[in-house]
C-alpha cells in the first residue's frame, strides 16, 4: 500500500541582508512528541488546509500557486507567529497575538482573518524554491 502524497508548503526565511554566500536561515525544532520527524530541524510549514485556496494572493500567477503561498504564510504565522501579510506590519505586538488566537481557536478562518484586517499577502513577496515530495 502506497502514500498518498498530501499538499504541504514551507517558508525558508532568511536574515534580513544575510551574504548570498553563507545564509543565515530560521529552522524550528519540530516536537520530539511527533510521530513524524519528532526533534528534527525544519523549516516552518505544513498541509494545505482548504481555506487557504480562498485567500486573493495578489500576482499568483494561478490558483494553484495562490494556494501554496496562503498556506506557507499561514503555517509561518500559527507556528511562528510571523505575519508575511501586506499590512502587518502597522499591527501591534498585542494584535498580532488576538489574530493568532482568532485563528487557533476557530473564531475566524485565515481568508477571514486577513480579510477583516484588510490585510493581503502578495506573490512578489515570495520565491518559489522548489518542489519535493517525501
Amino acid at each position: 500500500m502506497s502514500a498518498i502524497p498530501k499538499d504541504a508548503a514551507a517558508i525558508i526565511l532568511l536574515r534580513q541582508d544575510t551574504d548570498p554566500a553563507n545564509p543565515e536561515v530560521y529552522w524550528v525544532k519540530r516536537s520530539d512528541k511527533l510521530a513524524f520527524l519528532g526533534g528534527f530541524h525544519a523549516f516552518p510549514g505544513g498541509q494545505i488546509d482548504p481555506d487557504d485556496a480562498e485567500v486573493k494572493v495578489r500576482n499568483a500567477p494561478n490558483p494553484e500557486t495562490a494556494a501554496m503561498i496562503s498556506g506557507a504564510a499561514r503555517e509561518l504565522f500559527e507556528e511562528l507567529g510571523v505575519l508575511a501579510a501586506r499590512g502587518g506590519e502597522t499591527l501591534t505586538k498585542g494584535q498580532r497575538a488576538s489574530l493568532l488566537d482568532d485563528l487557533e481557536s476557530g473564531r475566524m478562518t485565515w481568508s477571514a482573518l486577513l480579510d477583516h484586517y484588510e490585510l493581503y499577502l502578495d506573490a512578489n513577496d515570495f520565491t518559489f524554491a522548489g518542489r519535493w515530495v517525501t
